[in-house]
């Protein structure tokens, strides 16, 4: 790009190197007499990465057809309208973010860009005394992620705490009774006006909608936001291999721990999972691994033709993703997400679920340390490793005061682990175990972090 007022110097250009300036390429782009050759819809768009949560980062091939239908999809579950401004603060490696971005310019909403750092007038990189970009933008829609979220209820927590005891008891009151009323349909107009308002203006005061994805939300915060910003909160499910798309809440939908219903671009069925015991037949709801299919189902894995075959499928003339995820279907077709395959370790002697590890606890530290030790353990264990023996039982032995009790599931992973043997006494609790809630954490108000020894 060349200064407008004097010369661009390039005489710093390594040797080779021709610079042309942007004026004379776009002259050259206008001159030019190349014939046009515009993407079809089975050429890709963009190769989106995973976050690889549950391995090494993936790359998927996102066709554009993929995309438009995501679009349409998403169109049908939220309608905008010419007031809406959308606030884009995610990353575009993000892709949700990117699917709602393109969502605006389908339908000509304005997007004002932001980051989390200058989001709030007291976001770490707003100087003191200066508005943040929602104040000043004032949007209607927005796109957040589970850990934004608790962020903002955790900042009207500790707002409320300093506030006194009556202060919170009174709020608390309030919320309660806000949510009653949200759950039978009403509105409570006068309510928000008098006590929830200064908290919604911290998002400009004007969000009549919110989507959260990328991991599950937790449900008092889901019932916290939706009550102080006043606005709806619709969480989602899916997967970069669905291209973000596969279920969405209803923008009238209260119900709270839910992923909405199918979208219109794809379909959702459940398959049985005979090892994690959860069949379509199970009682009183459907329960399985969420498989997806649909126009929005990817193209596959990017120089990855073995993985792609093991997890896309081509049935009844449509593509299909099988997720990993289980879920289970109600009787209004909204669906909830109970567990995860990928979250078991297999051991000789049984299977170690870990499904909480993966959350952030950030008021239990040490307790997160001694799990991920944990997992590292059980990992050498498969190896059948003797240093992870020894660490083991080295974590075993401090289980009453560093992993709040559990230092008999890292015991029964050694026993089942060293011996190779395996009744339920070697194992940990049976399967009956995890659908009652035995094994977790017994102590009132204590960490559940998801660690279930199962056969």
């Amino acid at each position: 790009m060349e200064d407008q007022l004097e010369k661009t110097d390039t005489s710093g250009v390594k040797s080779g190197v021709k610079v042309i300036p942007f004026a004379d390429m776009l002259k050259k782009g206008h001159d030019a007499k190349f014939e046009a050759h515009p993407p079809t819809s089975d050429d890709i768009a963009i190769i989106m990465y995973t976050s690889g949560s549950t391995g090494t980062p993936k790359g998927v091939m996102v066709s554009h057809y993929n995309m438009v239908s995501t679009m349409t999809g998403f169109a049908v579950a939220l309608v905008p309208s010419p007031e809406d401004v959308y606030l884009g603060y995610l990353p575009l490696a993000h892709v949700l973010e990117l699917m709602a971005e393109l969502c605006a310019v389908m339908f000509g909403v304005p997007i004002g860009y932001s980051s989390p750092l200058t989001l709030m007038d007291k976001s770490s990189k707003i100087k003191r005394g200066c508005q943040g970009d929602c104040s000043v933008l004032r949007p209607t829609l927005m796109a957040a992620v589970p850990m934004i979220l608790d962020r903002v209820a955790q900042g009207i927590k500790e707002q409320m705490h300093s506030a006194g005891r009556l202060a919170q008891g009174l709020f608390n009151w309030f919320v309660m009774y806000r949510n009653w009323w949200r759950r039978r349909g009403f509105s409570t107009p006068i309510l928000h006006s008098l006590v929830f308002s200064r908290i919604a203006g911290l998002l400009g005061g004007r969000v009549r909608a919110m989507v959260s994805g990328g991991a599950p939300l937790s449900e008092v915060t889901h019932d916290l936001i939706r009550s102080c910003i006043g606005c709806s909160v619709m969480q989602g499910y899916g997967l970069t291999e669905t291209t973000s798309c596969a279920s969405l809440m209803d923008e009238y939908d209260v119900a709270v721990g839910r992923v909405g219903h199918p979208v219109s671009c794809c379909d959702v069925q459940l398959s049985d999972w005979e090892e994690g015991g959860y069949k379509v037949t199970d009682q009183p709801h459907p329960r399985g691994e969420i498989v997806v299919g649909g126009d929005n189902v990817t193209m596959g894995y990017f120089k990855q033709p073995e993985k792609t075959k093991e997890e896309f499928f081509e049935s009844d003339g449509r593509r299909w993703f099988r997720t990993g995820d289980i879920g289970l279907i109600y009787p209004n077709g909204t669906i909830k997400i109970v567990d995860r395959k990928k979250d078991l370790v297999k051991l000789q002697a049984g299977r170690v679920r870990l499904s909480g590890t993966r959350g952030d606890h950030p008021q239990h530290q040490p307790l997160r340390r001694q799990h991920v030790r944990l997992r590292g353990v059980l990992q050498e264990l498969r190896r059948g490793r003797g240093s992870g023996q020894r660490q083991a039982a080295g974590l075993a032995g401090k289980g009453g005061a560093g992993v709040g009790g559990r230092g008999e599931v890292a015991r029964a992973a050694l026993q089942g682990g060293a011996s190779g043997g395996g009744g339920p006494e070697a194992a940990g609790q049976t399967g009956a175990a995890r659908s009652s809630g035995e094994g977790r954490d017994p102590r009132p108000g204590g960490p559940d972090l998801g660690l279930v020894v199962a056969r």
